[in-house]
């Protein structure tokens, strides 16, 4: 069964939905302060994902890789805001150990980038 996490957010930020304070999504937005990332990013989506549609993640995705921050995605079909299929939920923490590792410092041990 869907859980909440699956339903579309009436308005995810107080005060109403986009079309009513656009101000305040454009302020929350991670497409707003792209220009100062520089942190590296991975970004996992559920294709069908109800609260946040795919195309801001691509578009985010795309103003990283034109900015030159290190960004990997990975989209997993058929998932909602939550990943529920297990071979989805291992790839995601596989990718997730991957990418502290390669990006998290470690005291006393070598960084491989």
């Amino acid at each position: 069964a869907p859980s909440a996490a699956d339903r579309p957010a009436p308005g995810a930020i107080p005060g109403g939905p986009a079309w009513m304070q656009p101000d305040a999504y454009r302020r929350h937005s991670p497409l707003s302060h792209v220009a100062a990332a520089r942190t590296p990013i991975l970004i996992q989506h559920g294709e069908a994902d109800p609260r946040v549609p795919i195309a801001q993640s691509l578009t985010f995705k795309r103003a990283l890789d034109a900015l030159e921050v290190p960004v990997e995605m990975s989209v997993y079909p058929r998932e909602g805001h939550l990943l529920r299929e297990p071979r989805h939920v291992k790839h995601a923490l596989d990718a997730n150990l991957a990418w502290f590792a390669r990006w998290v410092p470690v005291a006393n041990q070598p960084q491989h980038h």
